[in-house]
């Protein structure tokens, strides 16, 4: 029973982690996104 619970626990990290990879590209892009339009801001006011 241990090794069942283990071995789920390491298939639900690996099938978790190209979703948090993504979740962290998201809020990269999101934040490049705000920056960008504040420089601008900055720059053309």
């Amino acid at each position: 029973a241990e090794s069942n619970i283990k071995s789920g626990i390491i298939i639900g990290t690996k099938s978790m982690t190209p979703r948090v990879k993504g979740y962290f590209l998201t809020a990269k892009l999101e934040l490049l996104t705000i920056y960008n339009e504040f420089v601008r801001y900055y720059l053309y006011n």
